[in-house]
């Protein structure tokens, strides 16, 4: 029989679990890390919220379907448990941390002492920051 020719990601937090993205962390990192440097009394001690886009579990998915050009589909298993059966030996460690968004919603970043990229000032490049899918299209995903 054959299959339905669909990708499938299997994640323990709910389809709408608020994601913040760096995008492509090897074209965007410089950005923060320029702000960073020059503030130290601004950062020193504290998270910086590294991060140029919004999204969702099941978005990242989505976006990853239309670099690739692949149909994707989020399943969301019950437990941790389930999670750490399909992957084995991290499961259990990125279980939590992804239920833990799931129940914390956009409250997942904070509670510590964090800096936002507004506060810190980060410059955004003259070409723009390099996003999800861009970076996903630079990826041999075969």
């Amino acid at each position: 029989m054959p299959t339905a020719g669909k990708y499938i990601q299997i994640g323990p937090a709910p389809a709408n679990t608020p994601i913040l993205s760096i995008g492509d962390a090897r074209a965007n990192i410089g950005s923060f890390t320029n702000a960073i440097l020059a503030q130290p009394s601004l950062t020193h001690g504290k998270f910086v919220l590294a991060y140029v886009e919004e999204t969702t579990v099941a978005g990242l998915l989505e976006t990853w379907g239309k670099a690739t050009g692949k149909q994707a589909v989020y399943v969301e298993v019950k437990s941790l448990q389930e999670f750490d059966g399909v992957w084995p030996g991290w499961g259990q460690e990125v279980g939590v941390m992804m239920e833990f968004w799931g129940v914390a919603g956009d409250k997942s970043w904070s509670g510590e002492e964090i800096v936002t990229p507004q506060e810190l000032g980060v410059e955004v490049p003259e070409k723009g920051f390099v996003g999800v899918e861009e970076a996903y299209k630079t990826v041999s995903w075969e």
